[in-house]
């Protein structure tokens, strides 16, 4: 990376600011040219939206000399530009060309251009992997962040500050590093469309009322009720690529009291033109859950292999198989009609005593050399859901029951193709479900072929919703019952959430990736409820009465991840608007009073969503 263009200059309080232009393909000496340069983070319409994006307004003179044409570039993201004041990076992104221009009637001239940290081009990015494909499997939120912020092309440490923990889950553990998501879910409804980075940050992050910014040249990832009591916060530090740093922890200042230079404040008031307004806080509110189907209950269908192992499921013998050098697949050798040897076991899949399931088996039948004589033979395998007290097997009567019975499909030889298909219906409990596949078998009556071969290429496990057809997800409601204020916020949609079964895409994973969260509670409280039911808790504490804002300009540089207190007001106040214009040393600020006093009037209503996506309305 070599710097084509770079200015500095001293703001009124003698603190050096400097602004470099930067390219990979640039080869040459560094230009020394004049400019000035605002810092902003771009407005935001309510404290919970997710992405806090920042950028820079950078003013640089031309003149018939330099007209900084060579700037155009019709790739993004071809300029890297770094804005530094006091030896601290507050801005690492991406020079926006689209503002380049050329007088042709004056010498001299200001050219005014826009910088970009990146986050804004996640909407315009797809959630895939360095080779363009599309991610599989369970991920963790770690994980995840990671993948969505490497699309940016800013390599920078990441902070992360959650404080939900599932239940079971210690609150000395970092969140991010402990649940997981299905990255079906990222795949939208038309079973091709890839959600871009953008969504899937928002899906991840919306559950736990959290937000992401840059700031001094990191990500940080935090939730803004969490300033309200709180003079600093503690953060999980990992590198780009999720690596965790050492020290591993670090702790935030973020308090700053804010008053007028006769009481000697610094930063102080400045400029006079200091407002107050008030906004009202909200009466109700609604999440709506997206439950989402998952396409197969395991991912890996066609039972792809290195040659020794094969994801998703167990080897528990190798007797009478082998795993062929295709990459996928398993080929069974026929054995006496009374062997009973288990080969494969899939891995468990939790459901619930509403689930049903539809599964499909493809095999092919193979006979060396053909044969006319009779042949009986089967292939034959097992449903079972162990409930942890009680262990079910699924019969030939489509019932279930607690007598070990093997299920079992006639076997042509003729060298065709077989398929199983099996609608599983709901089991008596919930439990994990799996499936047993045992060496098929065979009894011949007179000469037969000399080798009889089965080759398993598909097992899918596909979930139907047969008890609530139009089942779509769920909604959990919200509403102040005491004269609450008369404001509704609109319904919030959520793509991830708790469900214990996974039929659902939206569910999210303990930490071995395989046991849906059910309960969670915040730091420090002893409670155990969903994570959408503290999800709208929180939106409704934090917005529970009327809010003071404050905006006017201020003289001095305040640090975006602060917590403002104001001498003369009460409470705590959180940014809606920033704008740092770096020659007069001058912060443009729009602050909003947070509140986070627990609710004794909050009613709490979990319903169903079939279809109709309803605004609550105030009872009161």
């Amino acid at each position: 990376m070599a710097v084509k263009y770079f200015f500095e200059f001293t703001d009124l309080e003698g603190i050096n600011h400097r602004v470099d232009i930067a390219s990979d393909d640039f080869t040459g000496e560094a230009t020394e040219i004049s400019g000035e340069v605002n810092f902003d983070y771009a407005e935001n319409d309510g404290v919970l939206d997710y992405i806090k994006g920042n950028g820079l307004t950078i003013d640089i003179l031309a003149d018939e000399n330099i007209n900084f044409l060579d700037l155009y570039s019709e790739t993004d993201r071809f300029w890297k530009t770094t804005y530094t004041r006091n030896s601290i990076v507050l801005f690492n992104g991406f020079l926006k060309p689209d503002g380049l221009f050329q007088s042709f009637v004056q010498d001299r001239y200001i050219i005014s251009l826009d910088c970009v940290d990146g986050l804004s081009y996640l909407k315009d990015l797809s959630y895939v992997d360095s080779g363009g494909f599309p991610f599989v499997g369970n991920q963790s939120l770690l994980e995840i962040i990671v993948n969505c912020l490497k699309r940016t092309e800013i390599a920078l440490n990441i902070n992360i500050s959650l404080d939900f923990f599932y239940s079971g889950l210690a609150e000395t553990e970092s969140v991010a590093e402990n649940v997981f998501f299905d990255t079906q879910r990222f795949v939208k409804d038309d079973n091709d469309t890839i959600m871009n980075c953008d969504e899937v940050l928002k899906s991840v992050l919306t559950p736990y009322n959290a937000v992401i910014t840059q700031y001094n040249n990191e990500w940080y990832i935090y939730k803004p009720i969490n300033f309200v009591n709180n003079s600093s916060l503690d953060f999980f530090c990992y590198d780009s690529d999720g690596n965790a740093l050492t020290p591993s922890e670090k702790t935030l200042n973020i308090d700053l009291l804010l008053g007028s230079q006769i009481n000697g404040f610094y930063p102080h008031h400045s400029g006079a033109n200091q407002q107050i307004s008030l906004k009202n806080g909200i009466g109700a509110f609604r999440v709506n859950y997206k439950y989402g189907f998952v396409k197969s209950l395991v991912d890996n269908i066609y039972l792809e292999h290195n040659g020794s192992t094969i994801d998703d499921w167990t080897i528990n013998s190798f007797s009478n198989i082998n795993l062929g050098s295709e990459g996928f697949g398993v080929v069974f050798t026929f054995s006496t009609f009374t062997s009973s040897i288990l080969n494969l076991t899939s891995d468990l899949i939790t459901i619930t005593s509403s689930d049903s399931l539809d599964i499909t088996i493809k095999y092919d039948t193979i006979q060396s050399p053909p044969s006319s004589n009779d042949v009986f033979s089967f292939f034959r395998y097992k449903i079972i859901l162990d409930t942890g007290s009680t262990v079910y097997y699924y019969n030939s009567s489509n019932t279930w029951t607690t007598f070990n019975t093997f299920l079992q499909a006639d076997s042509d030889l003729e060298g065709t193709s077989s398929i199983i298909k099996q609608t599983i219906f709901a089991p008596p409990e919930n439990g994990d479900l799996r499936v047993e596949i045992y060496t098929p078998t065979t009894t011949v009556i007179g000469p037969g072929p000399t080798t009889s071969r089965i080759f398993l290429n598909e097992v899918s496990f596909a979930p139907i919703n047969t008890a609530n057809n139009n089942l779509k997800g769920e909604f959990h409601t919200f509403q102040r019952t005491d004269k609450p204020p008369v404001k509704i916020n609109s319904v919030k949609e959520v793509f991830n959430g708790d469900t214990p079964s996974e039929l659902y895409v939206g569910v999210i994973y303990k930490s071995d990736g395989a046991t849906p969260t059910q309960t969670w509670n915040r730091k420090g409280k002893t409670e155990s409820l969903e994570i959408l039911r503290l999800m709208g808790l929180e939106t409704m504490l934090i917005q529970q009465k009327p809010a003071i804002i404050f905006s006017g300009d201020v003289y001095g540089y305040i640090p975006y991840l602060s917590r403002i207190r104001i001498d003369g007001l009460d409470g705590v106040f959180y940014f809606l608007n920033y704008s740092y214009n770096a020659k007069q040393n001058t912060t443009s600020i729009k602050v909003i009073q947070i509140f986070d006093e627990e609710l004794l009037d909050l009613e709490y209503k979990k319903t169903f969503d079939f279809g109709n996506v309803v605004k609550p309305t105030i009872k009161g």
